[in-house]
């Protein structure tokens, strides 16, 4: 792994991994705002909705639009996060330009390799559609998606998010990789202070083969390490 170490101001072209939203937001407005293409804004739609269960199936009714009380809640760190977004990555304002690179966060068409984690160039925006050049996949046509997240389960309610099934993909958190696959990625975890335990090993297994992986800085062997519940209990089986 410690010769996959690099600098980062080398690797511009790379999707980076980071573990804090600050970090990557960072990185994504700074590489947006090198685009000298239009900027456009696209807010989302956000409302709550009853589940009705039918015989055959379930349907959604709308009782009312959300508020930022309903859209937000406090992490038990006490940052204040917007819960769709966290739940589904869809954006409550997404900015993008002709020519910024995205990321599906919903599968599109998954015969095709239109699917959740595919990554692409913008290539036309419309009033009610973006084209996007899928990388080694051709041209994907996006519209508004439903996304939907848990509200009050009791009263079977849920939280309703239409929005563009995209993400700026200049980085990413370790938290929102989990899951996909790359062929190429940067790595920040170099500071222990920001890493949970586990999160090393997620952002390390995130790319397909060693030649694909970059890490930025040294190769931290401390930010790789178990969580010490997980030690005990193992220790006390024995």
């Amino acid at each position: 792994l410690q010769s996959c170490e690099v600098e980062s101001d080398k690797l511009d072209f790379l999707l980076h991994i980071y573990p804090t939203n600050k970090q990557v937001n960072a990185r994504n407005i700074k590489f947006l705002n090198k685009i000298e293409s239009e900027e456009y804004s696209f807010p989302s739609e956000d409302y709550i909705a009853q589940i009705e269960y039918t015989e055959d199936g379930r349907i959604l009714s709308k009782i009312r639009n959300a508020n930022l009380e309903d859209i937000q809640y406090t992490n038990k760190s006490g940052i204040i996060s917007d819960k769709i977004e966290n739940d589904t990555k869809a954006k409550q304002q997404l900015k993008l330009k002709v020519g910024c690179r995205v990321m599906l966060i919903k599968n599109i068409n998954v015969n095709k390799g239109f699917a959740n984690g595919s990554m692409g160039t913008i290539k036309e925006i419309f009033d009610d559609t973006i084209i996007i050049d899928i990388d080694n996949k051709g041209e994907c046509t996006v519209q508004r998606e439903e996304f939907e997240t848990d509200f009050n389960t009791d009263e079977n309610q849920v939280l309703i998010r239409k929005q563009y099934p995209l993400m700026l993909a200049y980085a990413i958190t370790i938290h929102k990789s989990q899951g996909l696959t790359f062929n190429e990625a940067a790595i920040e975890i170099n500071d222990k202070n920001r890493i949970n335990c586990g999160q090393g090993y997620v952002a390390l297994s995130r790319v397909k083969t060693k030649e694909g992986l970059f890490i930025i800085g040294k190769f931290p062997e401390k930010s790789i390490y178990a969580n010490p519940e997980v030690v005990s209990f193992y220790k006390n089986i024995v």
